[in-house]
């Protein structure tokens, strides 16, 4: 999930500081999770596709984790 929601934010045309203002999660952070610093809970992932137009959906899979 991070990976394709990190390439949907860097294909945004918002800037960080756009972002950061539509979803309330400080600058700071998001440079945190951009840089792989921080990963992200599934509300601030889900805030951050909102503001870029993207909708979060999970999907039951047959993955097993390790």
């Amino acid at each position: 999930m991070n990976a394709k929601l990190l390439a949907a934010y860097q294909r945004s045309d918002k800037t960080a500081y756009q972002i950061a203002q539509a979803t309330g999660i400080s600058n700071s952070t998001l440079s945190r999770w951009a840089q792989g610093r921080q990963s992200l809970g599934l509300d601030l992932a889900e805030r951050i596709a909102q503001a870029i137009g993207y909708k979060l959906e999970l999907r039951k899979t047959n993955r097993r984790w390790a």
